[in-house]
């Protein structure tokens, strides 16, 4: 109780950079944030997070416009921005820092191109064309369109460390599990376990040992962009997200000769922006990006990414290349590289070519276009064979996109096997020499391939009309990735930003599309 009455008010949760208002304008009530020294009021939400999880990231990303004050809220002359208010690691380096370390390194790749030194490690190996583009990009500067224009950004509050000598308690929160009593009778077998309501299925309070976890503080961290874009989900024209995906891969060659990986490529962190008569691809949310150290020793650390799109010796924690059983060899733990960020574009683009397009199958064949790919495109921490396959199994793919692939794509199939071919070979022919540039440059001229076969696709209506998240068409619905938590660790999926809820509304689940085709068939 004295605690509570002595509490000053940023102590009882009160934020006094953030006030709730009327908007004049239009009667309702919006939300004015203080950034550094200036004012934003909010018109919608863009993204807003999953309330109910106490340890993520509570991610909010509001369309706003400058105003004067808290009180004064009139638009200042200026265009719409984007403001995101994120709780990120106390200790975690802050996106405008990172942004500011990678455009600092290519400032000094331009410089030492300009006075003619010796061209950057990152150009070994990489085709002509890249080159040449990369080459006109630094001389002139023109790296920041493919990154978001950082307007103004504040450091707010710190939560509290979490005790010394606290421990979790595993009789709080503790989930139940089902096991199979034994019969009544000698003789009596299990077969009524299998029942709607078996009578031998008894639920039983499991008191297991959790491991424990240490809680990071969290700092506040607001940041206003200049573009307000539409993340690659929810566009629906094929060719513009070609387009954005296409700037995408020249974003990530840029972090290439920067030494920066991304760490989480995926449909909510490529942006498609349309700047007056003006497209271009935008690469956002590096606050996970991190500076490739070949040398340094991975870490249990989590990793952030959008199990959609991770890369699979990431998503397993194993090592695609096996090394050879000789004496006293031990096979490594997988860490980030290049090739992990190109394999994450690769998964992006084949989720948005087999389940966003509006493939036409019959109604038998939907449950299973439906089941094959919840085998691929997972919410869980686990990679299925499946999923794997298609990397380190020849003829996998070819064989899923001669099935399941649109007749109007089929141009586009071989490029993406020969994409994958070569994603597998990089990760075979460099062993564990993870810091030979020249064994990831030649990788980015297959990335483009497919993107720019698809460009080339004749103009047709139904390349506009990518199927929306979470929308329906026939049995079939398409869920809006999200993101997990990979560790090392067994936990559950529950501290992304995403609301989840306790039955998915928009899966493509081969259970729920089963449900959906029975009470068609009623």
């Amino acid at each position: 109780m004295l605690s509570l009455i002595f509490a000053t008010e940023e102590e009882l949760g009160y934020d006094s950079t953030i006030a709730r208002r009327v908007d004049p304008r239009t009667g309702n009530l919006c939300f004015v944030y203080n950034v550094d020294k200036s004012y934003y009021k909010t018109e919608r939400a863009i993204f807003d997070h999953r309330s109910l999880c106490m340890t993520g990231r509570a991610t909010r990303v509001w369309a706003v416009v400058e105003v004067r004050s808290f009180d004064e809220l009139d638009p200042v002359e200026g265009s719409t921005m984007a403001l995101k208010d994120v709780w990120l690691d106390s200790k975690s380096i802050t996106e405008d820092k990172i942004i500011e370390h990678i455009f600092d390194k290519l400032k000094r790749v331009a410089a030492d191109l300009k006075n003619g030194n010796e061209e950057p490690k990152g150009f070994k190996n990489m085709d002509d064309k890249s080159k040449q583009q990369l080459r006109e990009c630094l001389e002139k500067g023109d790296w920041t369109q493919y990154f978001l224009t950082i307007v103004t950004h504040s450091r707010g509050t710190t939560s509290k460390e979490m005790a010394q000598g606290a421990s979790p308690d595993n009789a709080l929160f503790r989930s139940r599990s089902y096991v199979i009593k034994a019969p009544s009778f000698p003789n009596a077998d299990f077969s009524r376990s299998f029942t709607p309501h078996p009578a031998n299925l008894v639920q039983v309070p499991c008191a297991h040992q959790s491991a424990f976890r240490h809680y990071s503080s969290k700092r506040q961290y607001r940041v206003v962009f200049k573009e307000v874009c539409q993340p690659l989900h929810d566009v629906n024209n094929l060719k513009d997200v070609a387009t954005a995906l296409l700037d995408c891969v020249f974003a990530l060659q840029l972090l290439f000769l920067a030494g920066w990986v991304h760490r989480d490529v995926s449909s909510g962190n490529v942006y498609y922006f349309k700047d007056g008569g003006k497209e271009r691809g935008i690469l956002a949310d590096l606050e996970y990006a991190k500076l490739f150290q070949p040398d340094e020793k991975g870490n249990s650390d989590p990793k952030t990414g959008t199990a959609f799109f991770m890369p699979v010796e990431i998503h397993t924690q194993l090592m695609i290349y096996k090394v050879p059983r000789v004496g006293q060899a031990v096979q490594p733990d997988p860490f980030h590289n290049f090739e992990h960020d190109m394999e994450s574009l690769f998964w992006l683009f084949l989720w948005i070519v087999l389940v966003r397009f509006p493939g036409q199958r019959k109604c038998e064949e939907q449950r299973d276009f439906a089941c094959a790919m919840d085998a691929i495109f997972l919410y869980s921490n686990v990679c299925t064979s499946v999923r794997s396959g298609l990397i380190t199994s020849a003829g996998c793919l070819r064989k899923l996109l001669t099935r399941w692939l649109a007749q109007d794509l089929q141009p586009i199939a071989e490029p993406l096997v020969a994409l994958c071919d070569a994603l597998y070979h990089g990760y075979m022919s460099r062993e564990l020499n993870f810091g030979d540039m020249s064994s990831y440059a030649g990788l980015y001229e297959c990335l483009r391939r497919p993107l720019e076969h698809c460009l080339q696709l004749p103009e047709k209506e139904i390349l506009s009309k990518l199927l929306p998240c979470n929308g329906n068409i026939d049995t079939l619905s398409v869920s809006r990735p999200r993101q997990v938590v990979k560790n090392r660790r067994p936990r559950t999926d529950l501290d992304d930003d995403e609301y989840v809820p306790s039955q998915r509304s928009g899966s493509t689940t081969a259970s729920s599309s089963r449900k959906r085709m029975k009470m068609d068939s009623d």
